[in-house]
């Protein structure tokens, strides 16, 4: 299996989103509590837009410091096992296009942090640009000024005062905040046509994905050491060593097809198979290595107190956001092979 390592400078880079992330956002302050049902992540957002965080994304041209594609692959996958609110990937993306298309308000705005972008599920998904009557699924609204949408035609920003039929519903993750809204104004504030933001996002989240099913497995691999039945520990029983072995294998595979996706930046973008690739991998990951945290845990697993339900809740949510993974799998038939 190719291994993937990293330089000294991504290291540090590395060290300093830990030592912030493990401080300020761990998992456990997800836990379901009446008297704070919602995700508080914004609460914290001088701290993030600060640190500089809102600007990875920007070219060396712009005021952004040049991070490649790993390094920021590097950086989501920590997010991702922090459960960092979408809404940090939504204002990254937004503050990258509007740069782009030449709408420097916004991207100040964004980056001093006076702006927050909040991103767009398509209810009815399409390749061309929004129209009036759309409609989509919007995580973290409330906390928003305007919303990102993006499609393989091309990625916009639009205000919330150009939504309309706003509705509260429910998400399978408690602590996000989900409506269903109807844009109702088509002019965006921002507007690029290009696949890009994308494919950006894909990959992005696709890293975010492999970084809930890393936790997932290194909780599942504490609990193991810790658990005890039939006086000994519940790692040292076959069924479960298998079963965590599979995880680190689904975590490495889809590791592994995130950095040839990042590695495949060119003159045109990343690669279409690579992402897509990535981003299937990821979901496969994500989505098994979450369940089998919550087995190995037994019959804690499954309650509300224990954190492991909250990395299987946010595999779903990024899944829908990255695109169904019938498109993606439509996309690689599609594609040449890339050997």
């Amino acid at each position: 299996m190719m291994q993937f390592t990293v330089s000294d400078d991504q290291a540090q880079l590395l060290e300093a989103f830990q030592r912030v992330t493990r401080e300020e956002f761990p998992a456990s302050r997800l836990i379901s509590r009446v008297e704070s049902p919602l995700n508080q992540d914004v609460v914290k957002w001088p701290v993030i837009s600060q640190l500089g965080w809102l600007e990875l994304l920007l070219p060396e041209t712009g005021a952004g410091h040049a991070y490649s594609s790993v390094d920021q692959c590097l950086v989501h996958r920590e997010f991702g096992q922090c459960l960092l609110t979408p809404v940090v990937l939504g204002s990254m993306l937004g503050v990258g296009l509007a740069m782009q298309a030449g709408a420097n308000v916004e991207a100040q705005a964004i980056m001093a942090g006076r702006m927050k972008v909040a991103p767009a599920i398509a209810c009815e998904r399409h390749g061309g640009r929004p129209a009036v009557g759309d409609r989509f699924y919007v995580v973290g609204l409330s906390d928003c000024e305007s919303v990102l949408i993006w499609n393989d035609g091309g990625a916009g920003l639009f205000t919330a005062a150009q939504l309309t039929d706003i509705t509260v519903v429910q998400a399978v993750e408690e602590s996000l905040g989900l409506h269903r809204v109807t844009l109702k104004d088509a002019k965006p504030q921002a507007w690029m046509a290009s696949a890009a933001t994308s494919q950006q996002a894909t990959l992005l989240i696709s890293a975010q994905l492999v970084g809930g099913a890393q936790a997932a497995l290194d909780m599942a691999v504490a609990y193991a050491k810790t658990r005890e039945q039939f006086g000994q520990q519940i790692g040292a029983f076959q069924a479960i060593k298998h079963k965590c072995s599979d995880m680190l294998a689904r975590v490495e595979v889809a590791w592994g097809q995130i950095m040839m996706a990042a590695l495949s930046q060119g003159d045109n973008g990343l690669d279409p198979f690579h992402v897509s690739a990535a981003k299937v991998l990821a979901t496969d990951a994500a989505l098994k290595n979450a369940a089998a945290n919550i087995q190995v845990h037994g019959g804690m697993g499954f309650t509300a107190e224990c954190a492991a339900q909250l990395y299987l809740k946010r595999a779903h949510t990024l899944d829908l956001m990255a695109g169904p993974g019938r498109e993606h799998h439509l996309r690689i038939l599609a594609s040449e092979s890339p050997v």
